[in-house]
């Protein structure tokens, strides 16, 4: 079983983004635009630090808040790499 959870709908939803007491302990690529005028590196860092599984972190230079349509390119060859590792 999979789930997200996006920030976006956090928001929406009037509740802060957490994560539970227990953590994330699956494999996890977070991705941030270095322009992002809604998110900060700061916050994937604070994410990062409650991650207890494996974590990668790829900052997209020059992406903004939409790091996937901006550079999809990119990002898509992270997804990839990031998911052959798994295996």
């Amino acid at each position: 079983m999979c789930s997200s959870l996006h920030l976006r709908d956090a928001a929406a939803l009037g509740k802060p983004f957490i994560i539970g007491e227990a953590g994330i302990a699956a494999p996890t690529l977070l991705i941030q635009g270095s322009a992002d005028a809604y998110g900060t590196l700061d916050q994937i860092d604070r994410i990062r630090a409650r991650i207890q599984g494996p974590v990668e972190r790829l900052v997209v230079e020059g992406a903004g808040h939409s790091p996937q349509f901006e550079a999809p390119e990119e990002v898509l060859r992270a997804i990839a790499a990031f998911s052959d590792r798994l295996r």
